[in-house]
């Protein structure tokens, strides 16, 4: 999580819901703004993604809630100060330096490498085949994802559209 104090002139900011992240178009492994096509392109004419934009201006405050995939674009010059913190449990977070506090879980890293292991299983095995099987898997990590979400539906950090 986050927290962005402007403390000159006029930042534009974008924040979607974390349950929108797939239609964002992150690369496997990525989670970084910086990997979104244009992130303030009207996405209402190529996606169901519901995104809240905010203009910052000097003395303006925004929380960013971890998870919550968001850009920033400047205006005009200007100056603002981050200050980030890890919500976990640090050894929930994988290894490594985390200076913007937006480091993966151990458990994503770790998914990422059993679904390697799970791919090279179907190898040499006809296209249609392959995919047919991957699918069901797939619906079933998505319904598993979504089990989790129903307990917590509507209290998403106060987020309208949530």
């Amino acid at each position: 999580a986050n927290v962005l104090f402007q403390v000159s002139r006029t930042k534009k900011f974008r924040l979607w819901h974390p349950h929108r992240a797939l239609e964002l178009g992150f690369p496997p492994g990525g989670s970084s703004s910086a990997t979104i096509l244009n992130p303030f392109a009207d996405l209402s004419t190529s996606a169901t993604t519901t995104n809240y934009d905010i203009l910052l201006n000097p003395s303006d405050a925004i929380f960013i809630p971890s998870v919550f995939p968001h850009a920033a674009l400047s205006v005009t010059p200007c100056v603002a100060v981050n200050v980030f913190w890890g919500d976990l449990d640090g050894e929930k977070y994988a290894p490594g330096k985390d200076v913007y506090g937006n480091r993966d879980l151990v458990a994503y890293e770790r998914g990422r490498q059993a679904l390697g292991k799970v791919m090279r299983q179907f190898e040499g095995l006809p296209e249609w085949v392959r995919r047919f099987y991957l699918e069901r898997l797939g619906a079933e990590v998505i319904e598993k994802g979504r089990e989790g979400r129903r307990e917590t539906e509507g209290r998403t950090c106060g987020m309208v559209g949530a």
